[in-house]
């Protein structure tokens, strides 16, 4: 990899979106109106109603809201799903490109992985996995700039707080997602000891999301706690 990365190139992450996007919306018109489960059922109830139980993720229940108000349709949110997924994933391949792996290998590479079953049929239920692993695949963009920049995009105010804010994402829409976010904190936190400043930023900007929506976001929503919440994984 080069020493300093290149700038993000808007076509390299228009390209990779719209070939994820495309993929996906093959997917999507094949399934009309979209797959359900008993989970997804569920939860999309809670999001119409208004009545939250963090038996699954609110946080996840609530962008689920958050769609509904715009149009609600199942099929209106599995899309906006979609939608963010491709733009994650474009954000992933146009940083690749931005620390020199070649575009082309890049497109394969994401149209082979989009467009294998177990991605693609995952992708048509509303499920709190796919949500974390939109903020998975944010997350992986933004370790390869952690990685490759020796811990100095860390260094940046702004990257750690996008950092920090994408940890609390990907914690806030699935229980267990702390088992995952928590060791990469850490794991910057060691690898980037130059920047450590960064990396408490970052941890910041995650304990005080995980407060905010964890305290007085679900009190104002009156959000009930199964006795075995921990049991859904």
């Amino acid at each position: 990899a080069p020493a300093q990365p290149g700038r993000l190139d808007a076509r390299v992450f228009a390209a990779a979106s719209g070939v994820s996007l495309g993929i996906l919306a093959v997917f999507l018109a094949a399934a009309n109106p979209g797959a359900v489960s008993v989970d997804s059922a569920v939860q999309w109830t809670q999001a119409l109603t208004g009545a939250y139980s963090n038996w699954h993720p609110v946080f996840h229940t609530l962008l689920l809201r958050l769609c509904s108000l715009i149009v609600p349709s199942y099929t209106f949110t599995l899309a906006v799903q979609c939608l963010a997924f491709s733009l994650a994933a474009g954000y992933l391949v146009a940083t690749l490109h931005a620390w020199g792996v070649k575009t082309r290998w890049l497109l394969l590479a994401e149209a082979l992985t989009v467009a294998a079953p177990i991605l693609g049929n995952t992708m048509m239920y509303l499920w709190k996995d796919n949500a974390m692993t939109i903020g998975v695949t944010v997350l992986g963009a933004q370790a390869v700039n952690a990685y490759f920049s020796r811990g100095k995009w860390l260094g940046k105010t702004r990257n750690a707080l996008a950092f920090g804010l994408t940890l609390a994402f990907t914690t806030l829409v699935r229980h267990n997602a702390l088992l995952f976010t928590l060791p990469l904190l850490l794991a910057a936190a060691l690898t980037c000891r130059k920047q450590l400043r960064g990396a408490l930023t970052a941890a910041a900007a995650l304990v005080t999301a995980l407060a905010l929506v964890w305290g007085p976001l679900y009190a104002a929503l009156d959000v009930t706690y199964p006795n075995n919440t921990l049991e859904e994984s």
